[in-house]
């Protein structure tokens, strides 16, 4: 590559990054939705009814159906789908790089590896697998 393009390395991340945080944010969603049905709507329509229902959320926590290894693993893959390759145009840059990286090229590693890190950490307190937690 010619050396104006190497700068693309550092530039396609933070578009992956992007499209982790549209992930991420439907994730969240849809936890926010469960948690409204499993907390407010479930609770009042059993004390009214005086009968269970909609106990997907409890369900999904304690079914022994599959292990939940695996759906954890499957939802950590979902994820990493957009970071790894941030990643390796992260390397690739490194290695391709003619010369010490400027100023303006760390803070382009820098962003995108805090950028990276930080979708990491949301996503694993946003995982689905869990279920909808009670509120308290």
């Amino acid at each position: 590559l010619k050396n104006g393009l190497i700068i693309l390395y550092l530039i396609i991340p933070f578009l992956y990054t992007f499209l982790a945080w549209l992930f991420i944010d439907k994730s969240i969603r849809i936890i926010r939705l469960a948690a409204y049905i499993h907390n407010s709507i479930r609770e009042e329509l059993n004390s009214i009814l005086n009968y269970e229902l909609l106990n997907w959320e409890t369900y999904k926590r304690k079914t022994k159906l599959f292990p939940k290894w695996i759906t954890k693993f499957l939802d950590r893959l979902r994820i990493f789908i957009f970071i790894i390759p941030s990643i390796i145009c992260i390397i690739l840059f490194a290695f391709q790089t003619p010369s010490k990286p400027n100023v303006i090229e760390y803070v382009l590693i820098i962003g995108n590896v805090l950028l990276i890190i930080l979708v990491i950490i949301i996503h694993s307190v946003a995982e689905e697998t869990s279920g909808a937690k009670k509120e308290k």
